[in-house]
């Protein structure tokens, strides 16, 4: 395959400050550094940084990272983007000191989501520090995943299937909530972590409808599910096992309102011999919606006395 792993996720955000207590205290990652702009960069293992969070005017995407192993991987990857019709341009010095690797490719894919490639990491070697969380799954299988939206999946699906080489692990037409239109859902991965990136059809194209991370026990899980609650960090779902990679996860919202799962366990497949298959349920347990709790009443307010006018019994 082109592409080694899902390398890292660049947020853009308008409240950046919010992100340093998430990334750290509700996912436990580790603040690597802040930039010049004020962007923050968060460790995960041993690789500069897996999550960067950018001031923006409007939350969403900044670029997704994908890993390639050598500068011959890169020269592939634009040789297919060429033969494919795909615009790219490759990063300036500044762009590659700044995301601490050695050379840079970026391409927007077909729903319009920011995308680099890139290879030679630079690590500074200084020691990972996660005192919330005894570890998480990464390295070599990456950050974790993306969810994200497309109106035309022929398209999306091509780019990551056929330009890429992404293999197709599950399919799956799920039903919406409160009654939509049914959802085509595409899962693909690119190492043996069970999918990397998952399309999903929806009317507006580009959106990342949550991000995950994989912790190394349950106890982390149920640790995070503890500190959200005692932080009064919304839960929008509820634990529960998914049926494609059998992951024990729940999720979380953001600070800007997008989705992230927090999970542990999910299978590692063998792609030489992994076979596609349809799913028909999100999950074998779990996963419940958690309703949003009812507003508090207003407490009516006494009525106003002149006391010049009050009648003494």
């Amino acid at each position: 395959m082109l592409v080694r792993s899902l390398g890292y996720l660049r947020w853009r955000s308008p409240d950046v400050s919010a992100w340093a207590t998430f990334a750290t205290q509700i996912l436990g990652m580790m603040h690597a550094r802040t930039d010049a702009g004020g962007g923050l960069y968060f460790r995960m293992d041993d690789e500069p940084y897996r999550l960067a969070v950018v001031p923006g005017a409007e939350p969403g995407i900044d670029a997704l990272g994908f890993q390639v192993s050598d500068s011959a991987k890169l020269d592939e990857i634009t040789v297919m983007l060429d033969r494919v019709g795909i615009a790219w341009s490759g990063g300036t010095e500044a762009e590659c000191a700044d995301r601490r690797v050695g050379e840079l490719v970026r391409c927007d894919d077909p729903a319009g989501v920011p995308i680099e490639f890139y290879c030679a990491p630079i690590t500074d070697h200084t020691r990972l520090v996660t005192p919330y969380v005894d570890g998480f799954i990464a390295g070599a299988l990456g950050f974790g995943h993306v969810v994200l939206t497309t109106t035309d999946m022929a398209a999306s699906a091509g780019f990551y299937r056929d330009v890429l080489g992404f293999q197709l692990r599950n399919t799956a037409t799920l039903p919406s909530p409160n009654g939509a239109p049914s959802r085509t859902v595409q899962f693909y991965g690119c190492n043996p972590r069970h999918h990397s990136v998952a399309l999903v059809e929806f009317k507006d194209p580009g959106i990342l409808r949550h991000f995950m991370v994989e912790m190394t026990t349950l106890d982390d899980v149920g640790a995070a599910i503890d500190r959200c609650q005692d932080n009064g960090v919304t839960i929008r779902e509820t634990l529960g096992r998914h049926t494609n990679d059998l992951m024990a996860s729940f999720y979380v919202a953001a600070p800007d309102g997008t989705n992230v799962e927090i999970g542990f366990g999910a299978q590692q497949v063998d792609s030489s011999t992994w076979a596609v298959h349809e799913i028909t349920a999100p999950s074998l347990w779990g996963h419940r919606p958690v309703p949003a709790p009812p507003p508090v009443p207003e407490v009516a307010a006494e009525p106003h006395r002149d006391p010049a006018t009050a009648v003494r019994s």
